[in-house]
């Protein structure tokens, strides 16, 4: 993580911190947030783009509900609780199925079945229970290599940390690469592209666009930089994430 943000010269949205089964970190580039992840004992040989989350606007059961309504493939929602400098810090994640080449093994078909009804919430308060025994969550971990498409919403209201870090990289001129914001995140797909079709229309104005383009496989291929500099930039790799850079 401190090697990306130094290379790309934008704020930490929240610092890394190794939470015993997995570490985690967070940086913020104007209008997205990159989450940098370390599962486990985990070998990887290289950096790769994990997955995509999207933020659940209007909590995690509404979103269950309209996943449910669309008839796409999810999870019951999972709930995870973390200690962190003495607070207790939560969030719920649905695993959404279809999107990206998602190797984690789950039961992507209850989701649809149940939606946010009170079986639905009985089944995900036992889940939640079980996700809490180590050997089980990591059998749900995705391997090295697999990407995944998953909602997340936070217990907490993380848009005070988010405008601050904005704020700091707008100051600094976008640092030294004068970014302004993401405007793109390129996905490759192959067989995903009409499950990307339903949710673009739900896209807002103040995200990066998403770019489905048709290839050979479903994966996340780059994610593209605004950037008000004169000079071009050349895009900087990690491993197998690839940022690029494109002139205001």
């Amino acid at each position: 993580m401190d090697t990306v943000r130094a290379e790309l010269d934008v704020p930490i949205l929240i610092p890394a911190h190794d939470y015993g089964d997995f570490c985690s970190g967070i940086i913020r580039l104007g209008n997205l947030d990159i989450e940098f992840l370390k599962l486990g004992t985990e070998n990887i040989s290289e950096p790769y783009f994990y997955g995509i989350a999207f933020a659940s606007a209007e909590g995690i059961w509404n979103t269950a509900s309209w996943l449910k309504t669309l008839q796409i493939r999810h999870t019951l929602p999972i709930h995870t609780t973390v200690m962190r400098d003495g607070k207790q810090w939560g969030w719920s994640t649905i695993l959404v199925d279809g999107f990206l080449d998602n190797p984690i093994p789950a039961p992507y078909s209850l989701g649809t079945l149940l939606g946010d009804r009170l079986m639905a919430r009985g089944a995900s308060a036992f889940s939640t229970t079980l996700m809490k025994v180590p050997v089980i969550r990591r059998s749900m971990s995705s391997k090295g290599g697999g990407s995944m498409c998953f909602i997340c919403h936070y217990d907490q209201d993380l848009s005070l940390l988010r405008s601050e870090a904005t704020a700091t990289l707008a100051t600094s001129g976008g640092g030294k690469k004068q970014i302004s914001e993401v405007g793109a995140i390129v996905i490759e797909a192959d067989r995903t592209i009409t499950a990307w079709e339903q949710i673009l229309m739900t896209e807002r104005i103040d995200n990066p666009r998403l770019d489905i383009q048709r290839g050979a496989t479903n994966r996340i291929r780059e994610v593209v930089i605004k950037t008000k500099s004169s000079f071009p930039i050349p895009s900087v790799h990690f491993g197998d994430a690839t940022f690029s850079f494109q002139a205001e």
